[in-house]
């Protein structure tokens, strides 16, 4: 590939587990991301030369900007990787610029992310390029593996619950605590959440940045309260997916990966 290209969205990230039972603030638990750190020099080392020597298209994206690009060198020796440069002069100012930079590809259906501190532009055979610094750890998700998202505090995404049949009152709001592939965790926002377990939900709406609504049928697992620091006490709501159709997990996975590749830049 002569140059990056701009990005397509790429529909490779795996599910995510069961919900916790408490609300956090961070994107990610920090339990959640050591099961799947790669740290082992010699291990990074073998995934980012099969990402070269495959010739697989890495999803790159910095502050201002985002592009598809491959990896055209590993060198063990002075631990540096080199990736083809942009064609947009404007692009890849932006890209020196950066002060952290988020990878992201699959090999054979195991989502590989990674992260730079900043990226230097050189001459890599007779062609423009940027070199980082080899990564320290990368994060490896295998397609079968059972991983949740929590959602940030500071910019909470919801869940509308319309009324069951028969009740008459206005759609709730639930503040959702975290996500998966396979299901949601939900906590009072607006009014209470007087659901039992076994209760199915359809009709409900996920109001995802950047995604938009995205509508779901929901069943109650598990229910429980938990306290605000302000000694408030809230119910939360362990839901799966009831028949979620293919689109679905594509649209999750994708905004899981934005997700993701927010916390990388962090």
């Amino acid at each position: 590939m002569r140059g990056m290209r701009p990005r397509e969205a790429p529909e490779h990230v795996p599910a995510m587990p069961e919900s916790s039972n408490t609300p956090e603030s961070s994107v990610c638990s920090n339990e959640d991301w050591a099961r799947y750190t790669v740290d082992s020099p010699r291990e990074i080392l073998s995934l980012l030369r099969t990402i070269q020597q495959q010739s697989l298209l890495l999803d790159v994206s910095f502050a201002g900007g985002g592009a598809l690009t491959t990896l055209l060198a590993v060198d063990a020796a002075r631990s540096l990787a080199v990736f083809d440069a942009m064609q947009d002069a404007a692009a890849n100012q932006r890209l020196r610029a950066a002060e952290k930079i988020g990878f992201s590809t699959s090999i054979g259906g195991v989502h590989i992310s990674f992260a730079a501190a900043a990226a230097e532009q050189v001459i890599f055979q007779q062609r423009p390029a940027f070199k980082i610094a080899m990564p320290k750890e990368l994060i490896r998700l295998q397609r079968r593996d059972d991983f949740r998202i929590l959602m940030p505090v500071a910019n909470p995404a919801y869940c509308v619950i319309p009324p069951a049949p028969g009740l008459n009152r206005q759609p709730l709001r639930a503040t959702i605590i975290d996500l998966s592939c396979g299901g949601v965790a939900l906590a009072e926002h607006d009014a209470p959440l007087n659901m039992r377990i076994g209760d199915v939900m359809p009709d409900c709406e996920l109001l995802l940045h950047e995604v938009g609504p995205v509508g779901v049928t929901l069943k109650v697992c598990n229910s429980a309260q938990f306290s605000l620091l302000n000694g408030t006490q809230k119910t939360r709501l362990g839901c799966r997916f009831v028949d979620p159709p293919a689109s679905l997990h594509a649209v999750l996975q994708r905004y899981i990966l934005h997700m993701e590749r927010e916390r990388l830049q962090r």
